[in-house]
């Protein structure tokens, strides 16, 4: 049974070494709703499913780190899921607006917005 005393705490969990394994520990606790995970930990026997392991994916994405699902799932430590992981740029909680002078932007009037909903043009 998974350790509730704290992330700090290590209560016979490894802590990790690495930043990679640093920011799964995170998401690990965070997805899994747990207090303490070590390098250690095998994310099935904690009690992670596809869907969890989605989220642990898109949560080490958004601080930097590559891990597939799959790679999640298929990883028997955490530890090990560190090896696999790719630094990438982190994403941002949202997309950075185009300038409002970028030429790219389409504006249409009134009556092209009408003929495109009414399916004339």
């Amino acid at each position: 049974m998974p350790s509730t005393s704290g992330l700090g705490d290590t209560g016979g969990h490894e802590p990790p070494l690495l930043t990679a394994e640093r920011v799964l520990v995170a998401a690990f606790a965070e997805v899994l709703g747990l207090e303490s995970v070590g390098r250690r930990d095998n994310f099935i026997e904690l009690g992670g499913d596809s869907l969890r392991a989605m989220s642990v994916s898109a949560f080490a994405r958004r601080r930097g780190l590559a891990v597939t699902a799959h790679q999640v799932l298929r990883s028997e430590t955490l530890a090990a899921l560190a090896e696999l992981a790719e630094a990438v740029p982190p994403l941002q909680a949202s997309p950075a607006a185009p300038a409002a002078g970028d030429p790219s932007l389409r504006t249409w009037d009134d009556e092209t917005i009408s003929q495109l909903l009414n399916g004339t043009r």
